[in-house]
């Protein structure tokens, strides 16, 4: 018996048209008779009838000989090659971080306009044009899918992995938490890659906790796999009773808690100025003078016209903002001003002359001083030796086997400063006439001066650095264990060490006999690859335990892999947060979690464009829901 719906039931297409207006839809066992002819015409000339009436019609065909006919007059399918150049085009948006709802309609027209007139196949009649913003929505995340499930696969196969996290407040001020994960791929090749971001409602240890536990489970990751955990040391996350490491540790005492350590570099230096009233000045009037010039287009342009006049080398040198969240910041903030000192001068007292600026005129005599000028040159040759440190440690290969080394490198630099001073510092003399030269001021000091400047800003402020290097960066026990890997330590016992670190992973490995019998084979293996190697590093002894002897030493490739993955600092947290920033804008302020997670994804961890398989995207795509658009292969 067949059962008909009262209107019409197209048997080409599967379509349903009522038979008036308000019809009733049920199934009735006689056909309807009553279909008025307007509503045939219209159905008959659709595009879904039309396709699916040439469809039938190529059927018949192949089924009467065989597909021969079907065979030569087969084409490309021009719907989907459209939408693969739209898929493009979206992508391009994205990984330039360009706005994609209002531009993404433009840039279609202009690729029509140089010649791409196959992406007129995306026009299927009337508003259909697949341009819409629910349409951009499902290219954006069809497009992050890709590295998505590329990233997160391969973090799931590593043995261990460490999360990365930090928070920030964006432009909608709405509280986020970035997330990103160090693992191993397959080729024991540490890397570090972006996860996701959420919106958290306040920056509780609980909520931020409650948030990453929920996360990891929904991505399928194994929270006793966790080897590190890297935070920016804030006392919400590293606290001793309730702090999220303290949390995560609870379900895993393999857990490391680790304090960036280019935070704590920062905090070095930063509290080191903070000891000192006259420093704490000097910072205050580099963000003073920046301020003076950065929000005045007269006073900037000003400027310019006097650095042109006065600087031969060095024109129109933009002054720098010094930030008191990034003390190491105030380097480029010194130099830029080093580098227009006559100039800034000039221009400062020509504006409390002519405009009668006060504030010009106050800071005009502030920079005319002996212990201004010499705080100048002396922070132009100790902060770049900070910065320097700080670049270093920001990499994402940096291992804690380098730490130790890098930081009493940069503390015996320091020291050897209170002695024998830098270039800048040693050019006081002739800076000073350089500058009486241009501005007609002269600045004159004795050897009293400088005696007294040496005594109580000088000496005081590199012994104040170099105490809270040592203190910010100790030889931790079980960090320091790991240099059993490094290759100048295999001549020297290291009982202890191992001892130490089999202790900590009794988890993970069989035994501490077990783990000093390899180590014992593992000795003469580091004499060998050092000799073949003059630059041998951890990171590759790493490797070769992991890769070469992952089978004969199976607790110590453990060892290796766990301590691969710890994470030295969370800098790519930071540049996490300057792409969100710059993708996250005023305009764009509305952006939705889902949305801002994609377009991260995509800008952060998608690969050239040549490279990303838009097949597969366009197949994630025509699979989430029917199309009137062919994009079948």
């Amino acid at each position: 018996m067949l059962w008909f719906f009262e209107g019409l039931f197209c048997a080409t297409c599967k379509a349903y048209t009522p038979p008036r207006k308000g019809g009733l839809k049920v199934w009735t066992e006689v056909p309807c008779i009553t279909i008025e002819r307007p509503s045939l015409t219209k159905h008959q000339a659709s595009d879904a009838h039309v396709d699916a009436d040439k469809a039938e019609t190529a059927a018949k065909a192949a089924a009467k000989d065989g597909g021969i006919a079907q065979a030569l007059t087969k084409q490309v399918n021009l719907e989907r090659v459209a939408f693969l150049g739209a898929l493009r085009a979206m992508y391009w948006l994205n990984t330039n971080e360009v706005p994609h709802t209002t531009k993404f309609a433009g840039l279609l027209d202009m690729m029509k306009g140089l010649g791409l007139s196959y992406l007129s196949h995306l026009n299927k009649g009337g508003n259909c044009n697949y341009t819409s913003e629910g349409i951009m929505w499902e290219m954006v995340q069809v497009l992050s899918d890709g590295p998505r499930q590329e990233v997160i696969s391969t973090l799931l196969q590593s043995p261990y992995y460490s999360i990365l996290i930090d928070e920030t407040t964006d432009i909608s001020v709405t509280k986020q938490l970035i997330i990103f994960g160090r693992y191993l791929t397959k080729k024991h090749e540490v890397r570090t890659s972006y996860l996701g971001i959420l919106d958290i409602p306040d920056g509780k240890a609980d909520t931020i906790v409650n948030k990453l536990k929920e996360f990891l489970r929904s991505i399928g990751a194994d929270l006793t796999k966790m080897a590190g955990f890297g935070s920016d040391g804030a006392a919400v996350m590293v606290g001793r009773r309730s702090g999220v490491a303290t949390q995560l540790r609870a379900n895993n005492s393999m857990l490391v808690n680790i304090h960036c350590i280019a935070h704590r570099l920062a905090l070095a230096c930063g509290q080191a100025a903070q000891g000192n009233t006259y420093l704490i000045k000097f910072k205050d009037l580099l963000g003073q003078l920046y301020r003076f010039y950065e929000y005045s287009p007269v006073r900037m342009s000003g400027l310019q016209e006097i650095q042109n006049i006065v600087n031969s080398k060095d024109s129109c040198v933009k002054l720098k903002q010094a930030k008191d969240v990034r003390w190491l910041s105030h380097h480029l903030a010194v130099e830029a001003l080093r580098k227009t000192f006559s100039a800034v001068v000039i221009s400062l007292e020509r504006e409390a002359e002519e405009r009668h600026e006060a504030v010009a005129k106050g800071l005009a005599v502030f920079l005319k001083t002996f212990r201004f000028c010499a705080t100048l040159l002396m922070m132009s040759d100790i902060l770049p030796t900070l910065a320097n440190l700080s670049r270093l440690f920001q990499q994402t290969d940096v291992n804690f086997s380098n730490i130790k080394i890098n930081v009493d490198s940069t503390v015996d630099s320091l020291e050897k400063l209170k002695v024998h001073h830098a270039d800048h510092f040693k050019g006081l003399d002739k800076f000073l006439a350089e500058a009486k030269t241009k501005t007609g001021t002269e600045i004159k000091y004795g050897e009293s001066d400088m005696e007294q400047f040496k005594k109580t800003i000088y000496e005081p402020f590199i012994d104040q650095i170099v105490t809270n290097l040592k203190e910010r960066f100790p030889d931790t026990e079980l960090l320091a264990a790991f240099t059993i890997f490094h290759p100048d330590e295999a001549g020297y016992d290291q009982t202890q060490k191992l001892e130490l670190l089999s202790k900590h992973y009794s988890s993970e490995v069989t035994s501490a006999e077990a783990v000093n019998r390899e180590y014992s084979v593992l000795t003469p293996a580091l004499y060998q690859y050092k000799a073949q190697d003059k630059e041998l590093s951890t990171n590759k002894v790493l490797r070769k335990v992991m890769q070469v002897h992952g089978d004969t030493m199976p607790n110590l490739a453990k060892l290796a892999a766990a301590m691969a993955v710890l994470p030295v600092s969370t800098a790519d947290c930071e540049r996490g947060f300057s792409t969100m920033k710059r993708i996250k804008t005023q305009a764009r302020n509305q952006l939705k979690e889902s949305t801002l997670d994609n377009l991260l994804m995509i800008s952060i961890e998608g690969p050239p464009a040549d490279d990303y398989n838009f097949g597969a995207a366009c197949d994630r795509w025509n699979a989430r829901r029917r199309r009137r658009l062919n994009t079948t292969e």
